[in-house]
């Protein structure tokens, strides 16, 4: 079914999806996006075994795609049960509860620290705008400006928020 809309279209769904979607990994991609490092081994185990799964769950999400996300616990219910037998052998999915609110951004801000990085704040928000006239001036195609915007974010370190 198709909507006709005055807007314009810059990407698919396929494509948004890509983009601002959660991850679909294979085992390879949990294999490797959800391996720690010192550091963040050290994060995860200064918590319980709830706080600790999900942490591991935005580490390899934001190692993957450099975004935080707000998830409801089903959606990633592989990744949460691969993170429990790789690191938690013996516990369960049953075992495991859904972040409060502020213990899942108390989790995003330790993700961003780890990373060295940061939330698109509004004065981030403002310059990221005036980068976007700026680059109007030189082209005027909207997927350029899109992908310009992108790689700003990402040259600045920093995470769009959920």
């Amino acid at each position: 079914m198709r909507i006709d809309s005055h807007r314009l279209s810059l990407l698919t769904a396929k494509e948004i999806d890509e983009l601002y979607g959660l991850p679909h990994f294979t085992e390879a991609d949990r294999h490797h996006y959800f391996a720690l490092s010192v550091p963040e081994r050290a994060a995860v185990d200064a918590h319980t075994t709830s706080v600790a799964v999900h942490l591991t769950l935005h580490l390899g999400y934001c190692k993957a795609t450099w975004q935080v996300f707000s998830y409801e616990q089903d959606a990633v219910s592989d990744d949460l049960r691969y993170i429990l037998a790789r690191y938690c052998p013996g516990k369960t999915f049953a075992d495991i509860q859904k972040p409060s609110r502020p213990t899942r951004l108390a989790l995003q801000q330790i993700v961003l620290k780890l990373f060295d990085s940061h939330l698109c704040d509004s004065a981030a928000n403002d310059e990221l705008e005036r980068k976007a006239q700026r680059n109007a001036r030189l082209a005027t195609q909207p997927i350029y400006l899109l992908r310009e915007a992108l790689q700003h974010l990402t040259t600045q370190r920093m995470v769009a928020p959920p």
